[in-house]
């Protein structure tokens, strides 16, 4: 009731409309931070959020007209970057920052989204009920019997990474380009024997797929299949050419087609529990990280856990981190340069961990705010470097298909050339970075910060755009830089809890809740909130 003296539960109605008054009033920047677990509500809450503020800042057609890009961006984004997990069947597997535009008047002028840290595992490895992105799924729904013929399209359990789940239904959705998306599925398919001597690489078994995909790419068979079954390093300034066997091929093929899909959706985790899986490896560390990194931007004082994993927490971006992500640094590089094996790379990452106690020497224990989460330090070295081979470089950018060409031709693709030679391409690795920048604040009053001046804008680092760095670092660095961004903004957060872990409809599970109250501090920020208020002061 209207005249009721009870106060009306949180809405995220009512967060939008405050958000947008308090914009409109004091003319100054608003950031929001979504915080919770995977499945709490996160995704569908700021769809919520972002329908209503261009509910409330749209009134002509034009105005209109951008507001329906802006929610159509958003499903696009979903389709390329979700995935169904265990625990979650719309789990989000990138980060993603979003700015809404507006003008002298309120009104919506304009939108960009910024997505960086796509997880690519979830294009090789799948278990039981999960799948791959919602793409591939809405690809083969949506097609009509014309099209499939022309594509050769079959059923998604004939294709090797949908299969390997048994898991296919997925709502209808947009989709993007054909060629590539299809390209990567059938890339999934294909097979490698063994060569007839030490002295022969393997070779593709079923030539057939071969010559689809090749189609697809606008490419040689002959110059794909030598590129899948032999592998180019850059060894102290010299290029060496290794002939792989068919397991070797195979993790070959996984490679391509990761940074195939990352480099063609310009992305490249976001969010899930804490330890989800049981196993938890590289790219739950990288999650976590950020999930971390989030909550010490928000109502949480957890500064002793994101030093020991990036050292001192900067001002600025850091190129170079601290911290276990150092350590990491370090065996990247000595990865890149060719010294010692995985194995031993791999174990000097532990070197920071007391393992007495531990059964399994390969694992170290992280106590993050939500608990402690335990992970496998095998491939670690191998994932965070994330190199691509540089002789698919100059094949797919002599692609007959355009698209293709333009794809590793452009800002995704950092391509390091040769000391002597600048036409051949000695290291490559697809970007996990934005492709564009973020939007500088105006600092905001009640921050009490001026503008850069121009000695910070001259302190200010920045990554090459031509070299090739540790995922950790590239993580690191753009969260460093959206953080120091949004920190001239006034702050919101918004906390999503997930009342059970079974997805069940009207189910609330008290000890599942009170754990997730606790590790967000909210028992201890409500009652703080209902006294606090802000003052602000002009400083002469």
């Amino acid at each position: 009731m209207v005249d009721s003296a009870k106060l009306l539960q949180p809405h995220i109605y009512d967060l939008a409309a405050r958000m947008y008054l308090v914009m409109r009033r004091r003319n100054e920047s608003q950031a929001l931070l979504a915080r919770g677990i995977t499945g709490s509500g996160k995704i569908s809450n700021l769809r919520l959020f972002t329908n209503q503020i261009l509910r409330l800042s749209s009134h002509s057609s034009k105005e209109a007209k951008i507001a329906e890009q802006v929610k159509a961006l958003g499903i696009v984004l979903e389709s390329f970057g979700n995935s169904k997990t265990l625990m979650n069947p719309n789990a989000s597997r990138h980060s993603r920052y979003t700015e809404l535009h507006f003008n002298e008047r309120g009104r919506i002028a304009g939108a960009k989204v910024l997505t960086f840290g796509l997880d690519k595992s979830r294009l090789n490895r799948l278990t039981q009920e999960e799948r791959s992105f919602d793409v591939f799924y809405q690809f083969i729904a949506g097609y009509t019997s014309a099209e499939r013929d022309a594509l050769n399209i079959e059923d998604p359990s004939n294709y090797a990474l949908l299969a390997s789940s048994g898991t296919y239904r997925l709502p209808a959705g947009p989709s993007s380009d054909d060629s590539i998306a299809m390209a990567i599925l059938l890339l999934g398919n294909l097979e490698f024997g063994e060569g007839d001597f030490h002295t022969v690489s393997a070779h593709v078994t079923n030539v057939e797929v071969l010559d689809h995909v090749s189609r697809l790419l606008g490419v040689s068979s002959e110059d794909l299949s030598q590129a899948l079954t032999n592998k180019t390093s850059y060894v102290r300034k010299e290029l060496y050419t290794a002939l792989l066997n068919a397991q070797q091929s195979a993790l070959q093929r996984d490679q391509l087609v990761r940074d195939l899909y990352a480099s063609s959706v310009a992305l490249s985790g976001n969010a899930p529990l804490i330890s989800a899986y049981g196993q938890n490896g590289f790219d739950e560390f990288c999650i976590n990280f950020a999930n971390e990194m989030l909550q010490s931007e928000s109502t949480m004082d957890n500064t002793a856990c994101v030093e020991m994993l990036r050292g001192q927490l900067p001002d600025k971006a850091q190129r170079k981190p601290g911290g276990l992500l150092s350590l990491m640094n370090k065996a990247s590089s000595a990865h890149k340069q060719g010294k010692g094996n995985s194995d031993h790379r791999n174990e000097d990452l532990l070197s920071f961990v007391a393992t007495s106690g531990n059964a399994n020497r390969m694992q170290f224990g992280v106590n993050h705010y939500a608990g402690v989460c335990m992970y496998d330090v095998s491939n670690f070295v191998e994932k965070d470097t994330d190199l691509f081979d540089p002789a698919f470089v100059p094949l797919l950018r002599n692609s007959s298909e355009s698209f293709v060409a333009k794809l590793f031709s452009g800002p995704s693709l950092a391509a390091e050339k040769h000391y002597k030679d600048e036409s051949i391409v000695v290291q490559a690795q697809v970007s996990s970075r934005p492709l564009r920048t973020f939007t500088p604040f105006v600092s905001s009053n009640f921050t009490g910060e001026g503008e850069r001046t121009s000695e910070d804008a001259q302190e200010h680092l920045e990554l090459d755009r031509g070299k090739s760095y540790p995922v950790t670092t590239q993580i690191n660095f753009t969260l460093s830089e959206l953080f120091a961004n949004i920190s001239k903004a006034r702050l919101w957060a918004l906390s999503c809890i997930r009342p059970n872990d079974s997805g069940s409809p009207n189910s609330f599970d008290k000890r599942r809740v009170k754990a997730q109250i606790h590790s967000l501090l909210l028992s201890d920020l409500a009652p703080r909130r209902s006294v606090e208020y802000v003052a602000d002061f002009d400083l002469a």
